[in-house]
């Protein structure tokens, strides 16, 4: 308990609730001072998160960007109520990414709705936050592989391994990312172990060179099938 000693407003109410006009009145109080009960809370920085929005868009597209104007928020929660987590996700509803084709755009997020009601807010801007949003279109590359390029795994001695087409493999991402695709990144890879001397058509094994900064944004979509042929070699005793 502390005694505070300041200048006040004070408004007075009708019962029916409405503000009266005290501009010409007199005031006699009883009392010079006045009781106020202050509730007592506990403020606390929350940093607002962004979860995984890079799939978020329609079907072609995908979300690039998501910058919020205010990355924390500083609140006050009154005794009685639960201290929310450090760290408080925004749901990707609030984004309005679901559904957009290319678009750049501002979303308004309620950070209110993030809280409990009885949480106030130390600045009351920040019931509110700009969320900027950038939404990509992506785009399909073709990349020719030559067949010399193709790694061809296997352990038979007598045998001579050889890819007989060179092979497509279709790409799918940002523009700024397969544009700079080509086969010296594409590294196929075909297995042969245990087969035996013919002629066959082989799913390959395909791996981006992770040397790459955006190896992990790029998406395989088609893969075209390696045509390879095992030809047996005759020993000195087979060919006499």
């Amino acid at each position: 308990d502390q005694t505070v000693n300041s200048a006040c407003t004070l408004n007075f109410y009708s019962a029916k609730g409405t503000l009266l006009d005290c501009a010409t009145a007199q005031i006699f109080p009883e009392q010079s001072y006045v009781n106020v009960s202050v509730p007592v809370g506990r403020k606390k920085t929350v940093t607002l998160d962004i979860p995984d929005y890079s799939q978020a868009a329609d079907t072609g597209y995908r979300c690039t960007s998501v910058e919020l104007a205010m990355n924390s928020v500083d609140i006050v929660v009154p005794d009685g109520v639960k201290m929310p987590e450090a760290h408080v996700s925004v749901p990707l509803k609030m984004l309005g990414i679901s559904g957009r084709k290319d678009a750049s755009y501002e979303q308004e997020i309620d950070m209110a709705a993030l809280f409990d009601q009885r949480i106030a807010f130390v600045n009351e801007e920040g019931q509110s936050n700009q969320a900027a949003v950038i939404i990509q279109k992506l785009v399909k590359k073709s990349v020719n592989i030559p067949a010399a390029s193709v790694e061809l795994l296997y352990n038979h001695k007598n045998f001579e391994c050889e890819v007989t087409q060179d092979v497509t493999v279709e790409f799918l991402g940002l523009s700024e990312h397969v544009s700079r695709l080509n086969a010296e990144h594409i590294h196929l890879m075909v297995d042969l172990t245990d087969y035996k001397e013919g002629s066959y058509v082989l799913d390959p094994s395909i791996r981006i060179d992770d040397t790459l900064a955006f190896s992990n944004e790029v998406k395989i979509i088609t893969n075209s099938r390696v045509h390879v042929r095992l030809t047996g070699i005759k020993t000195e005793d087979e060919s006499e």
